[in-house]
């Protein structure tokens, strides 16, 4: 990929640099670097164009391909997300959040952090419920804080899913014990 300096020719590619202006520059230069090369990619954007049009926001792209090599895509930005693992980095959990479940969810996977997308073009008062969601989930599993789930995911069962209601719950026993 070679980075093109010329400007977006449509509406759609002016959305994918804003995006990258106001969203990933200076946090993300991975991110900031596809929505910009995405942004003058005719071929991209018309993919981008074939979903709905409530899709058409990058951060729903680059959830699908965060997905997709988190799940074994052979690609060499696989080698990017792998590193997520192997160091203490930020992550930001983002794709398709409309409950507060959601952002648990995100956050027992290993994120540090949850991103509101697509869900505010239908409720602009989504932060607001998504967090009062998120703390009943909590309360619900006995956590002290979102953040008191982060990676459970990813560790010895320490939450699971019902296979009635598919809900994450917390699995008694698993907790670290408490030394005096």
């Amino acid at each position: 990929m070679t980075t093109d300096t010329t400007q977006p020719t449509s509406e759609l590619g002016r959305i994918w640099d804003w995006f990258a202006d106001t969203s990933c520059r200076g946090y993300s230069p991975l991110y900031d670097r596809i929505c910009r090369e995405a942004a003058r990619d005719e071929e991209v954007l018309d993919i981008v164009r074939a979903a709905p049009e409530e899709s058409h926001i990058p951060n729903v792209l680059l959830a699908a391909v965060h997905f997709l090599l988190l799940n074994g895509l052979d690609h060499p930005l696989a080698a990017v997300y792998a590193c997520a693992t192997a160091v203490e980095i930020p992550i930001v959990g983002m794709g398709g959040v409309r409950s507060g479940l959601d952002a648990l969810e995100l956050i027992a996977a290993g994120a540090s952090a949850v991103a509101l997308g697509t869900v505010l073009f239908g409720d602009p008062d989504a932060p607001v419920r998504v967090r009062s969601e998120l703390a009943a989930e909590v309360a619900a599993r006995d956590l002290g804080h979102p953040l008191d789930a982060r990676g459970l995911a990813h560790s010895s069962l320490q939450m699971s899913v019902s296979g009635s209601d598919n809900r994450m719950q917390k699995v008694p026993g698993n907790r670290p014990k408490a030394t005096a």
